[in-house]
């Protein structure tokens, strides 16, 4: 186990380290320092819990009123050390994900200060985004106006890398519906429809990944549908699919946002007459990018809700059917978090009508045999989420797909598959969805209730994007 002083001197390479500048008093911290770090943020597509005990202005605020920063202040504004500084912010970016909540807090209270002086904004910015993986620095950074301070950075900046990393960092502190909300307050959201949809390739990216995360909630949803954003999210989807130029980054971002938004069922109705389900439908039978695949599949789920036939057959009447069935086949063996977002489709298909229409359309369109492959192809790669979802899907067709799909999951192998994917895991999520799908395809209708298990709330799981600025072009 590392102590403190061990950081410290990883830290601090040209001598001893400061009396307190970016690191909290070393005496009060060491024994607090634990064993353990936290993901990555390059980690794409985990789903993350949202919400905390630890309100926005909280504990956050009185870690962040003890932390010293006029001497880093002093250092960064006067240049007298810019030898320690460099180095300083450059290891704070490394251990970024390694510190205790104590060093890291005290650690950002400095930062926004920088911050909100303009001194050395990017290397400020990729630091603060890095630090704010954790719901305690972002609630940390709201409750002290750092929020107020990248909208207006936003607003008003020139340099592109500036823009951009003041937006990733806007994304990655909507970590609570609380902080979304206060961020609707500040007129994010309209900022980012109307000048980051608009800016250059790059900038227009992280907006779109900012107004999906900024979305985290049905009634936020529901107010940017009443403010009339759900056409721009459409338009600039299809501006994306009709660019040759997009990137498969920034077409994602597009869909992404018009995935969270849908959570409304008025959003679903006006994304729908707007067009949405040809645009995905294309995207699915056309696109080869894994990422661009999983986002699409995801907002083709996401757009339907309990009971709505009008919906499944809008999609399906698009192509939508075909488009999912190619998914698992153009994806290469180890690409594997895409055939979740495919089963969800599927599983929402299964509960949009309780009748013959979505279940022959699926089976026309080869829906059957591409699960059974996605089954396969998944069923030895380390990701259960994928697996809780596949099995699912199967459950819901064995469901209500009639006696000629059980049959055909059965004879395919199926019940194999998902009986050994139950037995070998070491988490009960992944073995209770593999005995649902398993008694829901070989059990009598008295244990086919596959209907019970489906979390309707979201759809969408949150997205962390990756900054979009080289660390070191920083």
């Amino acid at each position: 186990m590392r102590n403190l002083k061990d950081v410290e001197s990883d830290a601090y390479p040209y001598g001893e380290a400061p009396e307190g500048p970016l690191l909290a008093s070393s005496s009060s911290l060491t024994s607090s320092w634990t064993s353990g770090g936290v993901p990555l943020f390059h980690q794409r597509r985990r789903e993350e819990k949202r919400g905390s005990s630890t309100a926005p202005g909280g504990s956050a605020r009185s870690a962040a009123s003890t932390a010293p920063t006029s001497p880093v202040l002093s250092e960064f504004n006067e240049g007298v050390k810019r030898e320690m500084c460099d180095p300083v912010s450059s290891k704070i970016q490394k251990f970024s994900f390694k510190l205790p909540k104590e060093v890291t807090t005290g650690t950002v209270s400095t930062l926004i200060v920088l911050l909100q002086s303009g001194v050395r904004l990017e290397d400020v910015l990729v630091t603060l985004g890095m630090l704010s993986h954790d719901l305690i620095v972002a609630n940390m950074m709201y409750s002290m106006g750092a929020s107020a301070t990248l909208i207006k950075i936003f607003d008003s900046a020139q340099s592109e890398n500036v823009t951009a990393l003041a937006l990733w960092c806007l994304a990655r502190i909507c970590r609570s519906v609380e902080i979304a909300d206060g961020l609707l307050k500040q007129n994010l959201a309209k900022l980012l429809v109307t000048k980051g949809l608009n800016g250059t390739q790059r900038i227009a990216c992280v907006a779109g990944w900012c107004l999906g995360a900024l979305i985290c909630s049905d009634s936020i949803a529901d107010t940017l549908t009443e403010m009339g954003f759900v056409p721009a999210l459409c338009g600039n989807m299809r501006q994306c699919s009709e660019s040759s130029s997009t990137s498969p980054e920034k077409y994602s971002a597009a869909i992404y946002a018009v995935a969270r938004i849908s959570r409304s069922i008025t959003a679903a109705e006006v994304l729908a007459q707007s067009g949405c389900a040809n645009i995905l439908a294309r995207c699915l039978m056309t696109t080869e990018s894994p990422m661009v695949l999983l986002f699409s599949a995801r907002a083709v789920g996401c757009l339907m809700g309990p009971d709505s036939s009008d919906m499944a057959k809008t999609l399906l009447d698009a192509g939508v059917a075909k488009g999912l069935a190619r998914l698992p086949r153009v994806l290469s063996t180890d690409e594997v978090e895409p055939l979740g977002a495919f089963a969800f489709a599927i599983q929402r298909f299964s509960f949009a009508e309780w009748g013959g229409r979505p279940k022959k359309a699926l089976v026309e369109g080869g829906i059957i045999d591409s699960l059974l492959h996605a089954e396969k192809t998944a069923a030895d790669q380390p990701f259960p989420e994928v697996h809780i979802e596949l099995a699912y899907a199967i459950a819901l067709l064995g469901d209500v797909g009639g006696t000629s799909i059980r049959k055909q999951i059965v004879n395919a192998g199926g019940i194999e598959i998902l009986k050994r994917i139950g037995s070998s895991t070491a988490r009960p999520d992944v073995a209770k969805a593999c005995s649902v799908a398993v008694k829901s395809v070989t059990g009598n209708v008295w244990s086919r209730n596959a209907a019970l298990v489906h979390e309707w709330t979201g759809g969408c799981p949150d997205h962390l994007p990756d900054c979009p600025v080289p660390v070191h072009d920083v």
